[in-house]
């Protein structure tokens, strides 16, 4: 009898399911290196502010809020970087409170060429620091930024996207603290736990539909 040779139809091999295994291989790839990457760099430029100095000899910064609270040159460049690190993409390149974020969020951020009647805290430089320090409404704090940092991006909004505002209350200039290290870091740098980007976006959805929500409910 003939004998019937399956051997060809064996080795016949079906190259869909290769499709599924590189599926596989790309997640698998970015779980072990994009995602651990992309939460680094995240986290890295909220905590640029607290690295430990290179020199274990150099002096920390004294700040002193009397001088910082004058505009110069100097801070109003290094404000643009800070503004463009850590607000653009919610308050916008153009200060218009229309950053790539601010789609997703229910309370649209500040447009800095709002009338300064309608700003919450106040336009002031100590008012908008106050603002950065403690955070309004689903404005949330920015314990990230070290004082000099926050002075210098109110300076460069002042600058770059305001006419005019209003002189610092002399209450809160008669308040002002004595210069020293480390004044406004409400954070432990080197003892608490970081907040990664994605976390505090998501924190700043949630103030913002919290407040909505009560809004609503008192009827206003």
């Amino acid at each position: 009898m003939p004998s019937h040779d399956h051997k060809g139809a064996r080795e016949k091999s079906n190259p869909l399911i290769l499709i599924p295994l590189l599926l596989f291989g790309v997640y698998v790839i970015y779980l072990v290196v994009w995602l651990p990457f992309r939460y680094g760099a995240e986290t890295g430029l909220l905590e640029a502010a607290y690295r430990a100095p290179a020199d274990p000899n150099d002096e920390e910064e004294v700040f002193d809020y009397r001088e910082l609270r004058q505009p110069s040159e100097e801070l109003i460049a290094q404000g643009a970087r800070v503004y463009q690190l850590h607000c653009q993409s919610c308050h916008g390149a153009e200060g218009g409170g229309d950053g790539p974020a601010a789609a997703a969020l229910t309370v649209k951020p500040r447009s800095f060429d709002a009338p300064v009647e309608e700003w919450r805290i106040g336009a002031s430089v100590l008012e908008m620091h106050e603002t950065l320090r403690d955070g309004v409404g689903a404005m949330p704090a920015m314990p990230a930024l070290n004082p000099r940092q926050k002075f210098a991006v109110i300076h460069f909004v002042h600058d770059e996207f305001m006419e005019e505002w209003p002189e610092d209350p002399p209450e809160m200039v008669a308040a002002l603290p004595e210069p020293a290290v480390g004044v406004d870091v409400t954070i432990d740098p080197y003892a608490d736990p970081r907040v990664p980007v994605r976390y505090a976006m998501r924190k700043l959805l949630e103030q913002a539909a919290e407040e909505e929500e009560n809004e609503d409910g008192g009827g206003e």
